[in-house]
């Protein structure tokens, strides 16, 4: 989280837009930045699991079977008006769902606007906003974004495969084989990085933020060259964590 706080930060003083897409290397519970600390009692399968307050809003989410992506954007590539950057979502959602037809997932974007009586869900997977990428009635990907001297950080997360942490939600391992068992056989297995899935899903979403966008993008990888003269800021903290 630190990374992508500093890759924000980077968008906003040099003018570049950055790209990451990365897996956990342990599972991990985040708390959308408005959550309150206390809501983790609700959900008792991820209750084992460490938990950082992001930077983003949005409902919790287990990165476990997930890919993540970090996006920032330097304010000369968005508009003046505070609020959320609809363009911005919809750039990737629509890649993502053309990633996702492209391999026999029939998925498509949620057309009506944020589901009030599913808003207060703990999970960000259990809520419906315009623009989520569903297959069926299932969410797979949903996005958040955070303003921050006119830049933009925005995150999102895939659900490959349902996680013991989280086990109400189907990833797309489940989907594609219309079980909801973990059986997943005769399906390639994207749970892997790197791997050609995972670099083709980056590539994906890279050429729809440069053919819509017009942006000229540095790809970050690593962790320490971001972090490594920085201080690593709230993140981790428990007074970031407990702050609401």
């Amino acid at each position: 989280m630190q990374t992508d706080h500093q890759m924000l930060c980077h968008a906003a003083s040099n003018d570049r837009a950055l790209l990451r897409i990365y897996q956990w290397s342990a599972p991990t519970l985040t708390l959308g930045y408005f959550q309150k600390s206390a809501d983790r009692k609700e959900h008792s399968d991820s209750g084992s699991l460490d938990c950082v307050r992001r930077a983003t809003g949005g409902g919790a989410i287990v990165h476990h079977h997930d890919w993540t992506y970090a996006l920032a954007l330097p304010p000369k590539l968005l508009d003046s008006q505070l609020g959320a950057a609809q363009h911005v979502y919809d750039c990737i959602h629509d890649a993502v769902v053309g990633w996702l037809t492209d391999r026999n997932f029939a998925s498509s974007k949620w057309g009506e606007p944020t589901c009030r009586g599913e808003s207060c869900s703990f999970l960000c997977f259990e809520r419906r906003s315009l623009g989520d990428v569903i297959i069926g009635n299932s969410k797979v990907m949903g996005s958040a974004q955070r303003r921050y001297k006119g830049a933009l950080l925005q995150h999102g997360s895939l659900l490959l495969k349902r996680s013991q942490h989280a086990p109400t939600l189907r990833g797309l391992k489940q989907l594609v084989t219309g079980s909801d068992t973990d059986d997943s056989s005769g399906v390639n297995d994207l749970d892997s990085a790197p791997g050609d899935a995972a670099l083709d899903f980056a590539n994906a979403i890279a050429e729809s933020l440069r053919g819509r966008l017009g942006l000229s993008l540095q790809t970050v990888d690593g962790f320490t060259e971001w972090i490594a003269d920085e201080e690593r800021g709230g993140f981790g903290k428990n007074s970031w964590e407990h702050k609401r």
